[in-house]
């Protein structure tokens, strides 16, 4: 037995910045362009500072917004180019399909009177996922990287749903390393984040909308 009233290991402080993704921040519901945004910043931040990263193999793999000294390379799919990811690592974010889910008939939320205005409220839930896909030239570093991504994922996914109005917001996959197509001396790991939230709306008629199409009858 450990020394008496010991309690075992204790937590480490750790804390995210995402005082630069304020623009990100969506009052209503998150979208998925915005989503993107988030998920590319918030890797930035991370490895922005050597102090944030917690391998220390992975140490000298800092962000810069000089893609030519950056030792990692941090970015939208979209925007990736093999030569980039050559001689250093990279992390490249896709969004996935989204699904709108339906809650009743019309999407009606409520029906209710606002200032003596007849208010329409509606409301439906979405559900999606971005893949974050680390890339590395071994098949060891970017098993190291992936870990040290979807740490960061785990560890804040509780922040970032509050933060950013999701109501569901976990790490839901971990892919297995391979060979990336598009260039065979890179491996890669998708690590698929998986996403819901509301989308919620009113319409208080007669809206200009509506009197044009004749739809306030």
């Amino acid at each position: 037995m450990g020394p008496q009233g010991a309690q075992g290991p204790q937590c480490c402080p750790i804390s995210v910045d995402w005082s630069s993704l304020v623009d990100l921040k969506c009052p209503t519901s998150p979208t998925p362009l915005a989503v993107t945004g988030i998920f590319v910043q918030w890797m930035r931040n991370h490895f922005s500072d050597s102090a944030n990263i917690d391998l220390n193999i992975l140490k000298e793999s800092v962000w810069t917004n000089d893609i030519s000294t950056s030792a990692i390379i941090i970015d939208s799919v979209f925007r990736w180019k093999p030569d980039t990811t050559e001689f250093r690592p990279g992390i490249f974010v896709k969004r996935n399909p989204w699904k709108i889910l339906r809650y009743g008939i019309d999407d009606r939320k409520m029906m209710g009177v606002n200032d003596g205005t007849c208010t329409r409220a509606y409301n439906t839930m979405f559900q999606g996922s971005h893949t974050l896909f680390c890339i590395a030239g071994e098949s060891g570093e970017v098993e190291l990287l992936a870990t040290e991504v979807y740490h960061e994922l785990i560890q804040f996914g509780p922040r970032a749903r509050k933060h950013f109005n999701f109501l569901r917001f976990v790490v839901s996959d971990i892919g297995e390393p391979a060979i990336l197509e598009e260039a065979t001396e890179n491996f890669v790991v998708p690590i698929v984040v998986s996403y819901g939230g509301q989308y919620t709306w009113t319409i208080c008629p007669p809206s200009i909308q509506e009197l044009s199409l004749g739809l306030d009858q």
